[in-house]
């Protein structure tokens, strides 16, 4: 019996909803008024009051400050990722955030490794060679000094001989001082030649070395550390002929950003604005912004910056936007880089004016004019002057009073009568 009654009731309340969606179709069908000759249009009234005059964009959130890493200088045209920390990981000082195979800088390591200990074998040969040329040539040179000592002692016994024994003592006195001088010279040569030939040797070893550092120092570059503490988030990089998320794999160009670190205490939301409503941005505006992932929370924030330039949209057909920043206020630690943003710029607010829907609002080559409903039946054509307008409604300047009902540009043209 229970359960008879609770079926009951089920069909009791699945009856009501039906008849309250049956009068809400009615409502809205009423809502429209036929015109025999001219089909089915919708109204909507002039009102008066406050109109607030705002811009709503979409946008992304992005932290104010933020450290990058990029790929660095590391002598290849590719650099191919073989780690990547988590994204969305929160790193300190000192983590690693990325890897690059070093496969090619450790194949030129080896290689000047093995240079270098070659050209220190060199070297030290080179040394040994000559420290016993020269010490042949010394002993050399002590061995002409000794001749011309005895060439003088020679020359000095034989004062009181003949005169051909005399001339034959200065001869080989004088072979004896031209052998020193010579051996001399010879010596003061080689010693200038060895010192040339270590120079360029050790030139050589040296540049060796200084080669060696810089590949040791690039294979550390082969990892990125974090300098500060933040939330990891990648970089993009161009894919099959399209921009996306670095992964593991990928091969990147030198200089791509791989990571960034942004400071989570400062954000901003970065927007776009048609070229048509952009002199209404401007800095020090205030906004409310609405996070689709926190969608139960209104942050605010002012307008920071609003680029002078504009751009093209992709994929469009000559619309052209206008970037503009808004930074907001607080700190929320719930908010993150990349999250979507709905962003009301309050821009004025307009005190006792009239003002109607957009969609009631039509320009042709005369000027500007809305279609209001007659007493009898039909429509009229009153031109107006417009005033400023936010998203939904405009100002009505002139032409219009409170109350009257305006037909909306969803109407048939051949709804209006001719004149």
């Amino acid at each position: 019996m229970a359960r008879s009654a609770l079926r009951r009731r089920r069909v009791a309340a699945a009856a009501v909803g039906l008849a309250a969606v049956i009068v809400a179709v009615v409502v809205v069908l009423s809502a429209a008024r036929r015109d025999g000759a001219s089909g089915e249009f919708a109204f909507a009234s002039v009102r008066r009051g406050d109109l607030a005059i705002e811009i709503a964009s979409v946008g992304e959130l992005q932290a104010v400050r933020s450290l990058t890493f990029n790929v660095p200088r590391l002598k290849t045209n590719n650099v191919k990722v073989v780690w990547l920390i988590s994204e969305g990981a929160r790193v300190a000082p000192g983590d690693t955030l990325a890897r690059f195979d070093p496969t090619e800088v450790l194949r030129r390591i080896e290689e000047l490794e093995g240079r270098v200990t070659s050209a220190r074998a060199n070297l030290e040969k080179l040394h040994a060679t000559q420290a016993a040329r020269t010490s042949e040539m010394e002993a050399g040179l002590e061995d002409h000094r000794a001749g011309l000592r005895l060439a003088e002692l020679s020359a000095e016994n034989v004062r009181y001989e003949a005169r051909v024994s005399q001339e034959r003592a200065q001869l080989e006195l004088q072979r004896a001082r031209l052998g020193l001088s010579q051996a001399e010279s010879k010596l003061v040569a080689q010693r200038s030649i060895d010192a040339a030939e270590l120079a360029q040797e050790q030139v050589a070893l040296t540049g060796l070395v200084n080669q060696l550092t810089s590949e040791r120092e690039a294979r550390a570059n082969h990892t990125l550390v974090a300098a500060t503490s933040g939330l990891a988030v990648y970089g993009s990089n161009w894919s099959a002929g399209r921009l996306t998320k670095i992964k593991v794999g990928d091969s990147i160009y030198p200089g791509a950003q791989v990571i960034e670190l942004p400071d989570l205490s400062a954000m901003k939301v970065a927007c776009t604005v048609n070229e048509a409503r952009v002199q209404s941005i401007r800095v020090g505006l205030l906004c409310d912004v609405r996070v689709d992932a926190l969608s139960d929370t209104v942050h605010h924030g002012t307008v920071s910056h609003v680029n002078v330039l504009g751009r093209k949209l992709e994929e469009s057909e000559g619309v052209k936007v206008f970037d503009f920043e808004v930074r907001l206020d607080g700190n929320d630690p719930r908010l993150r880089p990349g999250m979507t943003a709905n962003v009301m710029v309050r821009v004025d607010v307009l005190h006792d004016v009239l003002f109607a829907p957009i969609e009631t609002v039509e320009t042709d080559s005369t000027g500007t004019f809305v279609r209001r409903r007659r007493s009898g039946r039909g429509l009229e054509r009153v031109d107006i002057e417009v005033g400023p307008q936010n998203d939904f409604h405009v100002a009505l300047l002139r032409g219009v009073e409170v109350g009257d009902a305006l037909a909306l540009r969803t109407t048939r043209p051949d709804a209006v009568p001719a004149e």
